[in-house]
């Protein structure tokens, strides 16, 4: 963030926190005389705690109803100790204690509905839609304090000063770890800046995958004629992983090899939720394709956790080659009839034609290692 927006930024999170807190003391003085401080003190801890978490609910779920709304599909949702995903055609939902950010939502293009950019324009719009609603509820009773209970104003009310923190925090056009917030992207898409076009190049090539095509059946232009962009840039990231499967789907070692080394570089550039993703692929091609049994062995843990939560046609595949890796071929061809099932019913057909391609290669790996004397 520049120097003036930094300014801008703190400018108005001061501002419109303390403003939101000294209407907070005045209501707050208004019904004191008639709640005891006993009652008044953990109403006003547990329905700080509640609205805010409430808050951020509805922030996430503003993405995910007006994505819909525009056409996108359902893929993950992130908030705080929790994710919910849809895998193989089933919702399933994750205890996370650990989740290092507050919330996201991810969500595929369905190739029908509002055009790209748009679509995306309107996903990033409802998070926005939900942090307002949830401010304003709670504005709202802070409004009628004089005039109704004061219990109801203690449990929604106060939480107005942090709700507001969130709605700016989403709002302003910045980068929070690497990632841009909905403010910045409205902004990119409005700007048509470089990011933007990089990101409807991205959503282009995954609406081919649902519509069945693999990715090396993607028009090279789509991947390799875009704008230059940060590396840092989230988009960037996506755009990296496209051309990782571009060069998978090929069988060209030596633009794989690229795209492997290129992740490889900027892995710590990326935010968590797109480094856990594309760890995954330098872990399958370090098992045979360019060997490294410390990389296998230092990440193998953190990379069988992501695998087994999306548990789809993907992860069937580098199980598999992991298990062969490791002399298990039993555990192995498990992995290959149960990724065969999984490839049926997974949201994008061209992504489990490569798939489906690579797992039959890998049970030809086995054959040979049966035949052996």
């Amino acid at each position: 963030m520049k120097l003036k927006s930094r300014i801008l930024y703190i400018f108005l999170l001061l501002a419109g926190f303390f403003g939101f807190a000294v209407w907070c003391v005045f209501s707050a003085i208004t019904i004191f005389s008639a709640v005891p401080w006993y009652v008044f003190v953990p109403l006003f801890i547990s329905g700080l705690a509640f609205t805010v978490y409430a808050g951020i609910v509805l922030h996430e779920a503003g993405h995910l109803v007006f994505g819909l709304f525009a056409g996108m599909k359902f893929k993950e949702l992130r908030i705080p100790f929790f994710i919910i995903r849809s895998s193989n055609g089933r919702i399933k939902v994750f205890f996370n204690v650990k989740n290092s950010f507050l919330g996201s939502c991810e969500m595929y293009p369905s190739g029908s509905g509002i055009p790209y950019p748009k679509a995306f324009a309107w996903e990033a719009f409802g998070g926005l839609a939900g942090s307002f609603t949830a401010l304003s509820v709670s504005v709202l009773f802070l409004i009628l304090t004089p005039f109704i209970s004061a219990y109801p104003v203690i449990l929604f009310g106060f939480a107005a000063p942090f709700l507001y923190v969130i709605l700016l925090e989403n709002a302003f056009p910045a980068e929070v770890n690497g990632a841009r917030t909905d403010g910045g992207q409205l902004l990119e898409i409005l700007r048509k800046t470089p990011s933007s076009q990089v990101l409807v190049s991205v959503l282009t090539a995954q609406a081919c995958y649902r519509a069945g095509k693999a990715p090396s059946e993607l028009p090279y232009e789509l991947l390799f004629n875009v704008p230059q962009i940060p590396e840092n840039d989230s988009n960037y990231a996506l755009l990296l992983n496209n051309r990782y499967l571009y060069a998978l789907d090929c069988g060209d070692i030596s633009a794989l090899k690229d795209a492997h080394l290129r992740i490889r570089d900027v892995l710590p550039n990326l935010p968590e939720v797109y480094a856990e993703q594309l760890i995954c692929d330098i872990f399958f091609d370090s098992l045979f394709t360019f060997p490294d049994d410390e990389f296998v062995k230092v990440n193998k843990n953190a990379v069988f956790k992501t695998l087994d939560a999306d548990d789809d046609v993907n992860s069937c595949r580098i199980r598999g080659y992991y298990y062969l890796r490791a002399g298990d071929t039993a555990k192995a061809f498990a992995e290959i009839e149960k990724g065969r099932s999984l490839a049926r019913i997974y949201p994008m057909p061209g992504i489990a034609k490569m798939e489906l391609r690579l797992i039959s290669e890998l049970e030809s790996k086995i054959a040979l290692i049966a035949l052996r004397p």
